[in-house]
């Protein structure tokens, strides 16, 4: 690249960071990392990029792109544009699973395709990148953003957004290696060590099924070291695992919902709906029949050092939404367990609105549709008032 293409992708950030210089943000972690993109910016507009090597050029290209992919996020984790009920919930989550003085930020892009719930790993996971900036530049970033995609108009619907809590599990997942560790595993023990089981063999084939024939794999496996395919689907297999944690199958309706013309299919990025849904159902009911669901168990517990796969939501008997009010949550295996009820409320028990409430008209859909994500809304809001109400008395008391 030459310098006056890097001065074109300058130009451009200057056009970005001026439209972005002045969000406003309700989380001071969010405030702080955009402070340190600002100082990075403006020791970048000091460099003179004609004197640069390619090798520096091609390294100050890959810092210009964190500011430009940290802001792409950021604009959308404002004040007004955060949907921050749905993040709230997958801070809860993301709790269970950090270690020590972790800081990390769950960021969202509101993207205008109606399916694209998606995670972008390349801030949350460059290490490398931010040694660099904090070698070159001696600025230093305390947090990192975990960037999640989701459509633009479904950011306030409670019922698809479940599929949230998946996505959260990629970031889990390239975190801690899961899918990696498990996917080294299964291909020693059939290329290298030769000690699979006949029913281990036929489980992966269930699951996996390009391993029905797995011994013709056997030199590719040695050329290249790995099968991206198995790889990509155990990560699939586990982000399920670990919503089903905490919203229970609520991930699966919306998945078969999105798939229904194909949920019997594999593709090369997915396995089938069929056995997503199949090995969620053998979690949730802790069926421990299944190799593939046992690997996967064993190396959460391995990779995380103790951490584990495990029922994380709490179920709640309560009339309140049926009552058209807002669940009072008492805690936040509770918060999760809104979307079950939410979802189990859309699914099987519309007409309780129109009995309990003596209604002399039949609701429609949209009426339900807006009934049940508002209720699921508020009652986070108020569980978020109440216990940031908690902790403001808990501090003026010490």
């Amino acid at each position: 690249m030459s310098p006056r293409l890097l001065e074109l992708h300058f130009a451009q950030l200057t056009k970005a960071w001026n439209k972005s210089k002045y969000n406003n943000y309700s989380d001071n972690n969010k405030k702080l990392y955009h402070d340190r993109l600002g100082d990075l910016y403006y020791l970048l507009k000091k460099e003179d990029f004609s004197k640069f090597t390619p090798k520096q050029i091609a390294e100050r290209y890959d810092v210009i792109n964190l500011i430009f992919k940290s802001l792409e996020f950021l604009d959308s984790s404002t004040l007004n544009l955060l949907p921050f009920e749905i993040v709230k919930c997958l801070d809860s989550a993301l709790k269970d699973w950090l270690q020590g003085n972790e800081k990390l930020i769950i960021v969202t892009s509101l993207v205008n395709d109606i399916n694209n719930y998606s995670f972008d790993e390349s801030l949350a996971t460059n290490e490398q990148l931010f040694k660099y900036i904090e070698l070159q530049y001696k600025v230093q970033f305390d947090s990192r953003l975990i960037q999640i995609n989701l459509p633009a108009t479904l950011s306030r619907d409670y019922l698809a957004n479940v599929v949230l809590y998946h996505e959260l599990g990629h970031f889990i997942d390239t975190k801690y290696q899961i899918s990696r560790a498990i996917h080294d595993e299964i291909l020693e023990r059939l290329f290298v060590n030769r000690n699979i089981t006949p029913a281990e063999e036929k489980d992966l084939a269930d699951y996996f099924p390009f391993l029905k024939n797995y011994k013709a794999l056997e030199p590719y496996y040695y050329s290249q070291g790995e099968i991206g395919v198995l790889w990509v689907y155990i990560a699939e297999y586990f982000c399920d695992l670990f919503a089903s944690q905490y919203i229970k199958n609520c991930s699966s309706h919306y998945l078969q919902y999105l798939t229904q013309a194909y949920a019997t299919q594999h593709g090369n990025a997915h396995p089938s709906t069929e056995k997503r849904v199949e090995l969620t159902g053998k979690f949730l009911s802790g069926d421990i029949s299944s190799f593939t669901l046992n690997k996967i168990k064993e190396a959460v517990n391995k990779t995380t050092s103790g951490k584990n796969l495990s029922i994380k939501f709490e179920e709640k008997k309560s009339d309140d939404f049926i009552n058209l009010v807002p669940m009072d949550v008492d805690n936040d295996r509770q918060l999760h367990y809104l979307f079950v009820h939410g979802w189990d409320l859309w699914l099987n028990n519309w007409h309780l609105f129109e009995q309990k409430n003596n209604m002399k008209f039949t609701l429609d859909r949209e009426k339900v549709y807006d009934i049940v994500n508002s209720l699921i809304e508020k009652s986070i809001g108020n569980y978020v008032v109440k216990t940031n109400w908690e902790k403001a008395k808990a501090n003026v008391s010490k």
